[in-house]
């Protein structure tokens, strides 16, 4: 006859064996598990040439203000405190400038400023409403494209176009269609970008290349 203390150990191992994953569940667990990095509305990071250190947008009093840290999460600093939302920041690839996104009074124009949060100046001429920076490799020139959702929720059509950093002339890359999200390549010949549909809710979004030469007009 079997003894309390035996079927106690019966039912013990019984529940150990429902509670222990099989081999296959173990084996489709993540290797790592991602940990929170925040705690508030962040978004939009950009990490420094050296990976060190990121520029990213918080939430306050419910503006879009800029801020820096390390990666590891330390060494908070916010860049931006004005009445006005910041977004798209792009930091430059040797490191010295920041270009973004200042909207202020229904008008989006890029901006520069050092990574720091000082010496804050338009890029953009400010008749025009002009988002998402980004910047060529070697540094001299920012792409970027205009407001594409002018009337949501239907899209607009937007252009892409480079600005020198130095003399500020503004070359058109690409039109006829929503274009949006330049990216340059490395060598600086082609730009990757986005064609979407005219809904916001469409789902009918794409990327594409366009080589400079064939599709830039001046």
């Amino acid at each position: 006859m079997r003894t309390l203390s035996h079927c106690f150990c019966l039912l013990a191992a019984a529940a150990a064996s429902l509670l222990r994953p099989s081999v296959a569940s173990a084996q489709n667990r993540p290797r790592t598990l991602a940990y929170q990095f925040s705690h508030a509305a962040i978004m939009d990071p950009t990490l420094s040439p050296d990976g060190k250190e990121m520029i990213y947008i918080m939430v306050i009093a419910g503006k879009e203000q800029l801020m820096r840290r390390a990666v590891d999460g330390s060494h908070v600093r916010q860049l931006t405190s004005d009445d006005a939302n910041h977004e798209d920041p792009a930091w430059s690839p040797d490191g010295s400038r920041v270009a973004f996104v200042l909207i202020k009074n229904e008008l989006e124009q890029i901006h520069l400023m050092n990574p720091d949060g000082t010496a804050v100046e338009p890029l953009t001429p400010a008749d025009v409403k002009t988002i998402h920076p980004s910047w060529s490799r070697d540094g001299r020139r920012v792409a970027y494209c205009t407001d594409d959702d002018l009337a949501p929720s239907r899209k607009n059509p937007s252009e892409i176009y480079s600005i020198d950093i130095a003399t500020r002339s503004i070359t058109k890359l690409l039109s006829d269609g929503v274009n949006t999200y330049p990216v340059w390549s490395p060598d600086g010949k082609t730009i990757y970008f986005t064609i979407c549909g005219k809904s916001a809710f469409s789902a009918d979004c794409q990327i594409y290349a366009a080589k400079l030469d064939a599709y830039s007009e001046r």
